[in-house]
């Protein structure tokens, strides 16, 4: 096999981004600097010699100009001029006519170095001739001034910077830092004596002021910090105030991320070079709740005392009634019912009965998301915060905050607030700072409890629960169970539902539900809890649509290329022969695009595209892959058309076929010359099919499903002018470009008037288009609560929990679920008025939805009869599903043991590239089902860490509770995977196709088909979950790998940094360097 030089490969535009980034004081070469020796000669820069102005107008007297007949090189009218200048007695007038007619004299080079000349000559402040020649300098301090401030090969930055800093810029941020946050003699010492200059308040004073702080700073004799950083302590203090921003912003236009990069790499630096980490002992267990006062004193506000009564309404306290009890059950109430108060009443009651028995209690409420972590925390907090401590964990705390120490932000508090698989996390970890125990809990809350199942958290959470002896009580909240696998549409399977119910009540220790069944209770329920009308709104496609028909003919076009190819491929696997062949647009009676996007044409494309990618590895492979891919982005293009606009179709279509040219097919190597012509052809055509789109669009612009949308829209706020209206959409993609088309509509204009349309969209994805951070999410959310916004756009982030403001009317634009997002949808029109409607452009989105109307019937028909059973023969049904969930986990236990020991061959993986041994197979974990982890000490060796090169694959830490620290690279520079921390130690991850497979006897095994982790783990051997032992062996295995510890510790910084910054909730300074 031949192996690829990946040093010697041509950047990328990503690579060259990510090195302009980089601290420029780490990777230049300070001996290129030539700064020094055209000193010496008297060539001086016009900028440097404007640096030191001020301290040479200090030496001249207006004498000298009248007596040098050629003073600068200035012609005697000038000179005579400058002259005059001098003799003005108001220091702060003639400071202001010098400053600006020097400024623009000295551009000059000419007259700047006989100025310089004459100083140096004549001037008696030796001080400063030094300091202007670069006598006292660091080379690598040179070096950053010749870049950055006389921007002498950068740019990046302007030919005036010297002008801008002495005339502009304002100290008093900039003295404060360096005197009280720069944590460096040095610096505090520059800070004092510009200060001392600074305060005189004089014009003059302040130029002397701004040009001698940069002086001393370059010549700055840090023992702490490389001479070359002066510049970034300049740019840390310029971001420190709005006044001074601008500066820093000019000359280097990416200071905040410079800035970040820095402090993480001080941070990085004055870190130990081993890692000391405490364990716990494998021995200990605990027998009951340890006490909070073991972990610290709560804050002062947290007085113990009984808050301001709240009372709960009739059908809440019969709700509440069974949990207040002890009993472990399932809060199950409509949206908007006020759960989260039964909960709060369920809290406070168990916390208050424990402290009257003296003995030790502590809540922990679960939440699936980790907007919710803040939402029900704010709840719970004023409700109750002042007698209990509340506290919060949700992964985005450690972007915030270098204390490591997370049990004990835990366990200090009596009701905990997080997401569930940092518990996880945190039960497996072996490090003392991180642990904590199920016994440490006397009440654990599941919120939108429906979640456990399979390898949700939550259940993982419970399987823990379950084996320990200690067990908390357990409550769980949701508005809908579910029905599970029922099939059918007209049938209603009651005994499946049921098994469904009850096997939920078993996987959370419940033995009861807990309902509104009391006449009178559901009365109130009715008067305050709003149920919805439903509507159901065909709304069909044109039977022609030009735009759609033409696409989808392209559609046939590159399909019929693909043909010669798929036919080589057939060969290999003959089942494509079988599936290559997919309705065309050119046979179809209806010319409006739908026979591609119909399920038998999408379906087909699926089974096709899974069967080249898993079966073929013969050339023509990547070319057919492509086709399909840009088959796909017309595919979805088609679907925008439906519920769009042509020209917005038409300009997503733009900026997909633009990113598949660039990404995907620009520099391809892997292509014969014939796929390379075929690939090329057909990027010609869709130059040539978007020049034809563009003169169709208008022909497609009116859309049935548009009009009904504004017609319900007018409806409303005919009726209610202050109406909040919620758009469930199903693709993130769509919900940006249906608010900036209904906001600018003239029909919503007309009525809401203009900025009145806002959207949401999941905050796991903001760095990537179409995703939004959680500042701007909470953002949005508020101003729709506040009525700024009568108009919300939203994907399924907004059916779970988050605090939608109450609204009148819910619209389902072509977009449907399951029978909980029926459920959950409809429960965000809460007004009593309110109704839900979904606009369905075709017959199966209208019996799906059906279908989930009947689940949703069903499912409160099973609660119903649930609740009328005794409390025996409700138990006795749960204990039945609990005694078949653990045979069925005994069984996949056995048979996991048994296909492990057919499995029983080890293997050596190598690296792909140059073959070194990179473990064995018997040294792979899987972390949180989601990482393949090495769990081998020795896999540092010959590997070395580096920031990832994409930054849209950066982490954004909304969803994942492991820090991400870079990319890791084996000695050949073929990435094998990443390096991410879970709890405080590293691990490097394994990337599928990094690795060969070779045996113990030395033979390599050839994998024909595609490689995943599930056909590895099917064919090859078998990978187990990570434990504690492992955790402990991999604890201290950097020791011996010093840069690539540092390494991973500043990239992980960074990131956090980067976390922090975009988020409103962080408004402090991030990282403390000393």
């Amino acid at each position: 096999m031949k192996m690829i030089n990946y040093f010697d490969a041509e950047e990328t535009d990503e690579e060259k981004s990510e090195k302009e980034s980089e601290i420029f004081a780490l990777s230049m070469n300070p001996n290129v600097s030539k700064l020094a020796e055209d000193a010496n000669s008297r060539n001086f820069p016009t900028q440097h010699v404007k640096l030191f102005l001020p301290f040479f107008i200090e030496e001249i007297r207006s004498n000298d100009v009248y007596n040098h007949p050629r003073f600068f090189g200035l012609s005697k009218e000038a000179a005579r001029k400058f002259g005059e200048i001098l003799d003005i007695e108001d220091e702060s007038i003639r400071c202001q006519i010098v400053f600006t007619y020097l400024a623009d004299l000295l551009n000059e080079n000419k007259i700047a170095n006989e100025f310089a000349c004459w100083f140096l000559e004549n001037g008696k402040n030796e001080e400063m001739k030094n300091l202007f020649l670069f006598k006292r300098i660091e080379q690598g301090a040179l070096a950053v001034y010749e870049h950055y401030i006389l921007g002498i090969g950068n740019g990046k930055t302007h030919k005036d910077n010297v002008d801008r800093i002495t005339g502009l810029l304002f100290l008093d941020e900039i003295i404060n830092y360096l005197v009280y946050y720069s944590c460096d003699r040095s610096y505090v010492v520059i800070g004092n004596e510009v200060r001392e200059i600074w305060e005189k308040k004089t014009q003059f004073s302040r130029w002397c002021a701004r040009s001698l702080l940069i002086v001393r700073m370059m010549h700055a004799n840090s023992n702490k910090k490389k001479p070359e950083f002066w510049f970034n302590e300049f740019l840390v203090a310029c971001d420190r105030h709005p006044r001074t921003r601008p500066i820093a912003f000019y000359l280097e236009p990416d200071y905040k991320e410079t800035n970040v990069k820095y402090l993480a790499h001080l941070k990085a630096m004055s870190l130990p070079a081993k890692m000391s980490l405490e364990f716990v002992d494998e021995s200990y267990s605990i027998t009951k709740p340890r006490p909070q006062s073991d972990f610290g004193s709560r804050p002062d506000s947290v007085n113990g005392l009984v808050a301001l009564p709240y009372s709960l309404r009739g059908y809440q306290e019969e709700l509440s009634r069974k949990a207040k009890n002890g009993q472990n059950t399932i809060v199950c109430a409509p949206t908007g019912s006020g759960k989260t108060h039964v909960a709060i009443d369920v809290i406070a009651n168990h916390l208050r009965q424990k402290r009257q028995q003296n003995q030790t209690a502590r809540v922990v409420v679960f939440v699936p998301t980790i907007p919710l972590v803040e939402q029900q925390h704010q709840r719970i907090y004023n409700c109750i915060g002042t007698e209990f401590y509340v506290t919060k964990m949700s992964g985005a705390e450690k972007a915030v905050s270098n204390q490591n120490n997370q049990a004990e932000k835990i366990l200090i508090g009596d009701i905990c607030v997080m997401t569930p698989q940092i518990f996880v996390n945190m039960l497996l970890t072996p490090l003392k700072k991180q642990k904590i125990y199920i016994g440490d809990f006397t009440l654990m809350i599941f919120d939108e409890c429906h979640h456990c199942a399979q390898q949700h958290p939550y259940n993982v959470v419970m399987a823990n629960v379950r084996k320990t002896s200690l067990k908390p009580q357990i409550v769980g909240l949701t508005a809908s169970v579910g029905t599970g696998n029922v099939r059918g549409v007209r049938r209603l399977d009651i005994d499946e539902s049921l098994r469904h119910i009850t096997g939920l009540c078993a996987r959370l220790n419940a033995s009861t539900i807990s309902s509104v069944g009391n006449e009178k209770n559901m009365e109130e329920l009715r008067r305050f809890v709003s149920d919805p009308i439903d509507e159901f709104i065909p709304v069909r496609p044109s039977v022609e649509d030009r735009f759609a028909h033409e696409l989808a003919l392209f559609m046939d076009k590159i399909h019929k290329k693909m043909i010669p190819f798929l036919e080589k491929l057939s060969l290999e696997e003959p089942l494509i022969k079988e599936k290559m062949m997919l309705p065309m647009e050119e046979k179809s009676r209806i010319m409006n695009g739908s026979v591609k996007t119909g399920s038998h044409f999408t379906n087909g494309l699926a089974v096709l595209r899974d069967l080249v990618e898993r079966k073929t590895k013969k050339q023509g492979q990547i070319l057919v892959l492509k086709m399909i891919k840009l088959i796909q982005k017309c595919y979805s293009t088609l679907k925008m058309n439906e519920l769009f606009p042509a020209r917005l179709a038409l300009e997503y279509l733009e900026e997909e076929f633009y990113d598949f040219d660039t990404l995907e097919c620009s520099g391809e190597s892997r292509l014969s010359n014939e796929e390379l012509r075929s690939l090329e052809s057909v990027l010609n055509d869709t130059k040539e099919i978007l020049k034809e789109l563009r003169n169709l669009t208008t022909y497609s612009e009116n859309k049935e499903i548009l009009n009904k949308l504004f017609e319900l829209i007018k409806d409303q706020y005919r009726n209610s002018p202050d109406s909040r209206i919620l758009i469930f959409v199903t693709l993130r993609k769509t919900a940006p470009q249906l608010k900036e088309y209904i906001g600018n509509h003239p029909d919503v204009v007309g009525t809401f008037g203009r900025k009145k349309v806002g959207y949401i969209t999941s905050s796991n994805q903001s760095s990537m288009k179409y995703g939004q951070s959680r500042e701007e999410q909470n953002k949005t959310l508020e101003r729709f609560r506040e009525g700024l916004i009568n108009i919300l756009i939203a994907t399924s982030v907004a059916e779970e929990g988050i605090d939608v403001a109450s609204c009148n009317l819910v619209i389902k634009y072509n977009s449907i679920g399951n029978e909980k997002s029926f459920v959950q949808r409809k429960g965000r029109a809460r007004d009593m008025k309110s109704k839900s409607v979904l606009l369905a452009l075709d017959y199966d989105v209208e019996q799906k939805e059906y279908v989930n109307m009947m689940k949703a019937y069903q499912m409160n028909l099973c609660i119903n009869i649930l609740q009328s059973m005794t409390e025996n023969e409700l138990k006795d049904k749960i204990m039945k599903q609990k005694m078949e969930m653990e045979r069925e986990e005994k069984e996949n236990r056995e048979r996991a043991r048994l296909f492990a020991e057919q499995l029983r061959t080890i293997y050596i993986l190598t690296c792909e590239n140059c073959g070194t041994k990179i473990c064995n197979s018997t040294d792979l974990r899987l972390l949180n089902s989601n990482h393949v982890i090495i769990c081998f000490p020795e896999c540092w060796k010959g590997t070395f860490v580096k920031p990832k090169v994409n930054s849209k694959l950066k982490r954004t830490f909304e969803s994942n509770v492991e820090t991400f620290c870079g990319d890791w690279y084996c000695q050949c520079g073929r990435i094998r995977g990443e390096l991410i921390k879970f709890g405080e130690v590293f691990f490097p991850t394994l990337a599928k196709d990094a690795f060969r497979l070779k045996n113990l006897e030395g033979n390599y095994k050839n994998m024909n088909q595609k490689i995943t982790w599930k056909m590895i783990t099917e064919q090859y051997f078998t990978i187990p979950p990570v434990e504690s032992s492992d955790i402990r062996d991999m604890a201290s295995s950097l020791d011996a790998y010093e840069e690539i510890y540092r390494s991973a510790v500043r990239i992980e910084l960074e990131n956090l940094n980067m976390m922090a910054r975009r988020d409103v909730s962080f408004r402090r300074p991030i990282l403390e360097i000393m």
